[in-house]
């Protein structure tokens, strides 16, 4: 596909026969275009797509996911698989480096930057795989709460919700989509039936997966 792109002094006095620049040029080459007795300058740059056949064109390096969700910017579809345990967590320093200590909603540390959080369990639907959500986020967790609240919704354990990440930094912004109610497909609720998550043991310093192998928080 040609993709045209002009740029102009004035739009009113563009000529309206100018000849194609495309003939006789290669891709990516300049057409300048200088109308007489006018402010009128064009430059246009012609752009040829090309795709070089030893990939498909949408092709994506596969996320090898891991056990914690992480969301994406974009869509991110999940279907919560628990009651969020609810808590706080903060960042201490320690030998190994910096690491999340986390505690109970009764418990709420006296330090700075400590944070509420939501653990829980979710499908991850982009990875295919249990995953141990956890939402720091008001905006995550406000719209979680008003979806629970809303009779049409209610539990979200009954229906996808897609959490639409956009932005970086301070200007990230999160928005909730949820999706009809529906029952886990077959092989989905096999796997969350053999998954063994614990996330009381998060509140310890634990590993909610049971085994020093997998992805750290």
């Amino acid at each position: 596909m040609v993709t045209p792109i002009s740029f102009t002094s004035s739009l009113a006095a563009i000529p309206n026969n100018l000849p194609d620049p495309r003939h006789g040029r290669p891709d990516g080459d300049w057409a300048h275009y200088n109308r007489p007795q006018t402010n009128c300058y064009i430059r246009v740059m012609f752009i040829q797509k090309k795709e070089s056949g030893f990939l498909p064109e949408e092709y994506e390096v596969p996320s090898n996911g891991g056990n914690y969700l992480k969301l994406r910017e974009g869509p991110n579809k999940i279907r919560a698989l628990s009651p969020p345990l609810l808590g706080w967590v903060f960042w201490e320093d320690a030998p190994e480096g910096r690491r999340p200590v986390r505690q109970g909603f009764e418990n709420k540390p006296n330090v700075a930057d400590v944070k509420h959080c939501w653990l829980l369990e979710v499908w991850d639907h982009h990875t295919g795989r249990v995953a141990v959500a956890e939402f720091t986020q008001a905006s995550i967790q406000e719209g979680l709460r008003d979806l629970v609240r809303t009779p049409a919704w209610g539990d979200p354990r009954q229906y996808d919700i897609t959490i639409t990440r956009k932005g970086t930094g301070l200007e990230t912004k999160y928005t909730l989509m949820p999706s009809p109610k529906s029952a886990l497909p077959a092989d989905i609720q096999a796997a969350v039936d053999a998954s063994k998550i614990n996330l009381e043991v998060m509140l310890e310093g634990g590993n909610p997966f049971g085994s020093a192998d997998q992805d750290a928080a």
